[in-house]
Order: structure tokens, then C-alpha cells, then sequence
């Protein structure tokens, strides 16, 4: 009898084990949880500078339209303002020129970057310094609708 009460025990203990084992689980939350809205669509502005006679993107603007594309992550793009200036060029046509391709370089980056827009606004300026070499994007967005 003595050699059966030992197994016995054995048995029953390891029966019990999975009984135990759901008691030591932690509950699930009684608690309605709500996700976060997304923080972040409202009006984005954003400055792209460029050397000086060029409309190749710096590593730096690369950067800026990507954590811009971060940020807006779970909005919807719904106006994209986009103003090229171009004031570091001699003569009034090759100025037009490049702020058209400056703005070109831009936009393709911002789709490359998965950034869209419902409706497009494009303006060039022909600034008035040495300094102006700048593509201004203003994006207004809301939060994107999942249908």
C-alpha cells in the first residue's frame, strides 16, 4: 500500500498543476480601453533649402520629408501647398527654371516618402535675395478614415 500512495500523490499533483497555473495568469482588463487618436494632423509646414544654383536635395531635406512622412502616419494629406523660390540665379527665366525643378525634386520625394495629397497647389516666386532657394510645403491634414 505504501508503494501505490507515493504515485498516487505524484498523480493527483501533477493533475492539479494546470489548475494552479490558470490562477497565477493575470486577469484580462475590465477596463474599456481606448486607442490614442493620432496626434499630429493639423497644419504641417515645412521649409526645403538648396544649394546654391542646384535642385538636388540635400541629405538634410531627405531627412526632414521623412520624419515629416512619420509624423503624419495615420493622417490623410488633404491640401499640399507647395511655393518654389528660386532668388540665386541670374535672369529672370533660368530663376523660373529652377524653381520649377526645385519644385519638382520636392514633390517627387514627398510621393516617394508614400506623402499625397487630394488636391495640389503649386505657386512659384522669384524672391528677391540671394537666399531665397527654398521649396515652402504646407500640408493640411486630418485624420485618416479607415472604411
Amino acid at each position: 500500500m505504501k508503494r501505490h500512495i507515493l504515485p498516487c500523490m505524484m498523480g493527483l499533483a501533477l493533475a492539479a498543476g494546470p489548475a494552479f497555473a490558470d490562477e497565477a495568469r493575470t486577469p484580462p482588463p475590465t477596463e474599456t480601453y481606448y486607442a490614442p487618436q493620432p496626434t499630429g494632423c493639423d497644419l504641417v509646414r515645412l521649409k526645403i533649402y538648396f544649394e546654391p544654383g542646384t535642385a538636388t536635395l540635400t541629405p538634410f531635406a531627405r531627412d526632414a520629408i521623412g520624419q515629416v512622412s512619420e509624423k503624419l502616419s495615420g493622417c490623410s494629406v488633404q491640401r499640399l501647398n507647395a511655393t518654389a523660390i528660386a532668388g540665386d540665379s541670374s535672369g529672370e527665366a533660368p530663376v523660373i527654371g529652377l524653381a520649377e525643378d526645385r519644385r519638382t525634386t520636392v514633390m517627387n520625394e514627398l510621393l516617394a516618402q508614400g506623402i499625397r495629397a487630394s488636391d495640389v497647389a503649386i505657386d512659384t516666386d522669384l524672391g528677391n535675395s540671394v537666399m531665397s532657394r527654398t521649396v515652402d510645403i504646407e500640408l493640411q491634414t486630418v485624420p485618416a478614415r479607415v472604411s
